[in-house]
């Protein structure tokens, strides 16, 4: 009987802190998940607009923009259509290194992608970095 006095308030202090691991673990979950996906996505944008604006491109040329996760080497995909240069694809690639966000951009010509240098083979060239 005097076993059963200590098993059960040990038990329940056990659950106790059980439940609050498992509360601390969800939260760091939703946390990751809001960065991965929308916070992320914001930061892709926000790159991608200070980019063209650094390439020279009036974004009222863009005729086609969208935007998705690259699942293979994390950060965004902005894949982009301009109207002066409409039979080109412009893939502007964000990700994160050592908290410092980049973009890199590759460009593709009905499907093959154009060897580099892109200076002569499309109207709006990557940055230099």
């Amino acid at each position: 009987m005097k076993g059963e006095k200590f098993v059960i308030p040990v038990l329940r202090a056990i659950g106790i802190v059980l439940k609050k691991i498992s509360q601390i673990l969800l939260l760091v979950i939703c946390l990751v998940i809001i960065y991965q996906f929308p916070i992320q996505k914001r930061l892709a944008l926000n790159k991608f607009e200070r980019y063209i604006k650094k390439q020279g491109i009036d974004p009222s040329k863009i005729i086609e923009k969208e935007t998705y996760k690259n699942w293979k080497d994390g950060g965004y995909i902005i894949q982009v259509k301009f109207e002066d240069d409409a039979d080109k694809t412009y893939y502007y690639h964000y990700y994160e290194e050592l908290r410092v966000d980049r973009m890199k951009l590759t460009v593709s010509n009905k499907n093959q992608m154009q060897e580099a240098p892109l200076k002569k083979k499309c109207k709006y060239p990557p940055l230099e970095e």
